[in-house]
């Protein structure tokens, strides 16, 4: 089989007992359709949710889809969390801010631990504090982190 320059360019089949040129696109022909928008965003307690995931692995991969300003700040604290944690939440405020939270479940059944962080509109942290809650959903305690 000999080299040729033109190979990337034209099929030739191994033999040389034919080839074929490249096409190009018929005119007239449609493009495909553009992808689905997302879906609308939820309305939470305390603003609208742009972000909800139920593991650290589906916390990670969907923070690419969150504005760039923020992304790090987000990712940096979903990072912090160990695979126990459940239910990761990041939502706008009404004031701009954005929170963060995800939850930690207690060792007595029902109790957690929420951990909530607030970023300004720039991505620096404004806050950074836990909740946490015995099984009645009393909250317990509160403490700045």
């Amino acid at each position: 089989m000999r080299f040729c320059h033109f190979k990337k360019r034209y099929n030739f089949s191994p033999r040389g007992t034919g080839g074929t040129l490249p096409t190009s696109p018929t005119r007239g022909s449609t493009p495909p359709p553009p992808p689905p928008p997302p879906p609308p965003p939820v309305r939470g307690t305390g603003g609208i949710i742009i972000l909800r995931a139920n593991t650290k692995g589906e916390a990670l991969t969907a923070t690419n889809n969150l504005p760039p300003n923020i992304q790090a700040s987000v990712r940096r604290f979903f990072k912090k969390s160990s695979n126990t944690y459940n239910d990761y939440r990041v939502e706008i405020l009404e004031n701009g801010n954005v929170s963060v939270r995800m939850t930690k479940p207690g060792n007595v059944p029902g109790s957690r631990a929420v951990y909530h962080k607030e970023i300004d509109a720039a991505g620096n942290t404004i806050r950074t504090f836990k909740v946490t809650y015995d099984s009645s959903g009393n909250v317990i305690h509160v403490k700045d982190k």
